[in-house]
Parts: C-alpha cells; structure tokens; sequence
C-alpha cells in the first residue's frame, strides 16, 4: 500500500489544480483594481464582486467541511499573526 504525506498532494491534480499561492495572487489583483484610484467604479465594482463570489464559494465549502484535531489551535494562531500583522502595520 502507498503511504501518503503531504508532500504527496502536490501531484495530486484533482485536489489542487492552481496552488494556493495563485489564488492569493488573483484576489490581490482583484483587491489592487478595486483600491486603484486610477480604475472606474464599473471595473472596480466587477472585480468586488468577483472578491465576494470567491468570499461566499470558500464560506460555503468551509461549512460542509468537518472539524479536524488542532483546526481551532491553527486559527487562533492566524488570528494572533494577523493582529500582530495590523498591529506593526504590515512591518514585520
């Protein structure tokens, strides 16, 4: 039988197809057009609204998904990360 770890769900197609990286990288280009003072309201209204279609796929994955042992510990440690991060204003 094959053992599996992590490092095996990178060929792993039909579970990650882009990697999470490019996800991010396309909702902070959505996120860019839609604070660019340059763009129309149309343009940065669509972009918003792709921001919200991602927001509510992922919130609706997220609540048929189990809990798994260390989830809660894994986020609260997010949490704290994320408050330093707007705590030292993005310097750290």
């Amino acid at each position: 039988m094959l053992a599996w770890n992590l490092t095996n769900l990178n060929n792993m197609p039909f579970i990650e197809k882009l990697g999470v990286d490019k996800v991010k990288e396309q909702i902070w280009q959505y996120q860019y057009v839609c604070t660019d003072p340059r763009m129309d309201g149309f343009i940065g209204f669509d972009c918003k609204q792709r921001l919200y279609e991602i927001k509510f796929a992922v919130d609706a994955a997220l609540a048929k998904c189990p809990a798994y042992h260390g989830e809660e510990e894994w986020l609260e440690e997010q949490r704290v990360n994320n408050a330093f991060e707007k705590l030292s204003n993005g310097k750290r």
